[in-house]
């Protein structure tokens, strides 16, 4: 999944591919609404990685605020079936991030 600033785009393991326009300086808040919708177009999918250009959208004070917002967001996605994963809330999760994000800071402002 890429999260751009003003789409986002999904796409499996057999070709099939989604974009759907997302302006994310307008409503960051509902980023985690967005992926929902999008990957209950592919119910067959476990595991996701993500890539984004959407930390640098002006709703951010930085770009490591930004892409902690957005990891955050994805984390918050509920996922139905067999693979659940539990988040740092104890909550049903499509991910679960490792808490190394943080401490990388290399990664996070780079």
């Amino acid at each position: 999944m890429d999260i751009g600033g003003a789409n986002i785009k999904a796409a499996d393991a057999t070709g099939r591919t989604v974009t759907r326009p997302f302006a994310i300086w307008k409503t960051p808040e509902q980023l985690g609404n967005q992926v929902a919708q999008i990957c209950r177009e592919f119910p067959e999918v476990t595991q996701l990685a993500v890539t984004m250009t959407a930390e640098l959208a002006d709703c951010y004070a930085t770009k490591a605020e930004g892409v902690t917002s957005i990891l955050d967001q994805v984390e918050s996605v509920p996922q139905k079936g067999k693979n659940q994963r539990k988040n740092q809330r104890g909550q049903d999760s499509l991910m679960t991030l490792n808490t190394r994000r943080f401490q990388n800071q290399r990664v996070l402002t780079s």
